[in-house]
């Protein structure tokens, strides 16, 4: 004998309410027995609130939403309702198709008129198959659960996949969690699992997808080919990437024929999009424009993405000013070299130029150039930075911040360490104020504030020559004569040497590049394997 207890409340002659255990509709006073359990003779339709599955009638109360059923066969359940065969046996569903609907609701739901559910022959071969379910009540049909049991569940969309006896089998750091039957009847939220993460350099598969690392470490390192033009080396000098699309400065032959390449694969293959001007420096790019600049101050511009360039000959200081950095943000272009930045606010169709300094005894160089929009004041922030040799001197630093776009300048290289005299080589910045700059003895300099403030930390004691950083806060670092590659995944607060091994590129590291989507690319001007990328 089974006894059954009103959860929500009796009539005065004992009848239950909706979302009670029944046996027959006489236990449900103006309502409906319903696959054992009191049902609304007026049940919400679907997509409509409902509080336990009473109210839903002929569908499942979901996350107090009632919703249509249809799990396939071996998927835990707690009453037909949720199963395509319409057929809940011993918390699995099980069976054939559900039958064409019919007046006759028992028969098409696999009830008695009492509520009982009646097996068919494979329902009952799949009972015969299936673990017991310990949280049925007696002889209540299977999924009305036993109040204060348990059994295990997964949340997640992947990571874990469930199997015959309510078991899962789960990838990584993913795992199967707990939920406990309610005083109705119900299963509870499932407490306690693990569904996936972001992947995170830890030695771990954090996203649960087989594989540990992947796209975050850059753990494997392979010789990417370049299609040379002739039978002359190749060096790279820039790089440059944005999702799947990669541009390639460099230089090649003995004439010194500065060369761009693409891809729009990453990195799988390469076309020679331009040949022009000496040795590409550098290269920047934002949204569809792209800027690059040769060591004797030729820029090239491109308004396609990097397929079709346009060079502009000394457009901004007179010959003998070299080398050189680049930086693009909307129509803002900015090109530097030596004491001098050089200014285009329509796209590149006008430049001026400025000298941000005296020009001293011992030529300075500018080497770095970065630009980020500030949002929460409207200014459009830009850096630049470099250093100047003295001779039987060290070495001092130079870094100049505008807030205006790059018409004035503020030499600011006293807000960082008055003790650090080597120069700086690289900076990058980005829209949410993070910023980083690497010098030459191995000191990195990281800002929260699009440069306002700055904080240091030692990587190493060589040259940092080579940087970048995504949007998602990835940092690269390179070393241009020592193998090490330093990665951050906060946005250069905290780094981690990676783990870089080339068979021939562990020197004359020139540049870097993250492409966002966890594929990073190393050149060198060896001119030999002058191109690695890691996923």
């Amino acid at each position: 004998m089974v006894v059954l207890v009103c959860a929500a409340g009796c009539d005065e002659g004992g009848n239950k309410g909706v979302n009670d255990p029944c046996t027959g509709n006489s236990d449900c006073a103006d309502n409906i027995c319903h696959l054992g359990i009191c049902a609304s003779a007026s049940p919400a339709a679907n997509g409509q609130h409902c509080n336990g599955i009473g109210d839903c009638k002929s569908f499942v109360c979901t996350n107090g939403q009632c919703k249509q059923g249809s799990m396939p066969n071996g998927s835990s359940c707690l009453h037909g309702e949720q199963c395509a065969s319409k057929s809940c046996v011993k918390g699995l569903c099980a069976g054939d198709a559900s039958p064409d609907a019919s007046p006759d609701m028992a028969r098409d739901m696999g009830t008695t008129d009492s509520g009982a559910p009646e097996a068919s022959a494979p329902d009952q071969a799949a009972a015969d198959a299936a673990p017991a379910d310990k949280g049925s009540i007696g002889d209540l049909p299977p999924g009305i659960c036993k109040p204060s049991s348990s059994q295990s569940c997964y949340d997640g969309k992947s990571g874990c996949v469930g199997k015959p006896g309510g078991t899962y089998t789960c990838e990584g750091i993913c795992a199967a969690g707990t939920q406990t039957c309610d005083s109705k009847g119900q299963w509870g939220p499932c407490q306690g699992g693990q569904v996936p993460a972001t992947e995170t350099c830890n030695g771990k598969d954090d996203d649960c997808d087989k594989t540990s690392d992947n796209g975050v470490c850059f753990t494997k390192w392979t010789d990417v080919k370049l299609p040379k033009p002739g039978s002359d080396d190749l060096a790279v000098w820039s790089l440059q990437a944005t999702g799947k699309e990669l541009l390639v400065g460099g230089v090649f032959g003995s004439a010194g024929a500065g060369v761009i390449y693409r891809s729009t694969n990453s990195g799988g293959s390469f076309k020679l999009v331009h040949t022009g001007g000496e040795k590409v420096v550098s290269i920047a790019r934002d949204g569809k424009a792209a800027l690059a600049v040769s060591f004797d101050g030729s820029i090239h511009i491109s308004k396609d993405g990097g397929e079709k360039w346009s060079t502009y000959k000394d457009p901004c200081w007179a010959k003998g000013v070299d080398f050189g950095a680049v930086a693009v943000h909307g129509k803002l272009m900015l090109v530097v070299g030596q004491i001098y930045v050089c200014r285009s606010d329509d796209g590149g169709g006008t430049w001026a130029t400025k000298a941000l300094m005296p020009k001293p005894a011992a030529t300075p160089h500018l080497y770095g150039a970065a630009i980020a929009r500030n949002k929460k004041t409207a200014q459009t922030v830009a850096l630049v930075v470099g250093g100047m040799a003295k001779p039987g001197n060290p070495k001092p630093h130079w870094v100049f911040r505008s807030v205006d776009g790059g018409k004035t300048w503020k030499d600011i290289k006293g807000d960082l360490s008055s003790k650090e005299m080597s120069p700086f080589n690289e900076v990058r910045m980005l829209d949410d104020g993070h910023a980083v700059i690497v010098g030459a003895n191995g000191v990195l300099y990281w800002s929260q504030d699009w440069g306002l403030s700055w904080s240091s930390k030692k990587l190493g004691s060589n040259e940092f020559n080579a940087l970048d950083m995504s949007s998602s806060g990835l940092v690269l670092v390179a070393s241009k004569y020592s193998p090490n590659v330093y990665l951050s995944k906060d946005s250069g607060y905290l780094f981690l040497k990676a783990p870089y091994t080339s068979s021939t590129m562990n020197q004359h590291k020139t540049s870097v590049a993250l492409d966002g989507n966890g594929t990073a690319y190393i050149g060198s001007n060896s001119k030999k394997d002058t191109l690695v990328r890691a996923y």
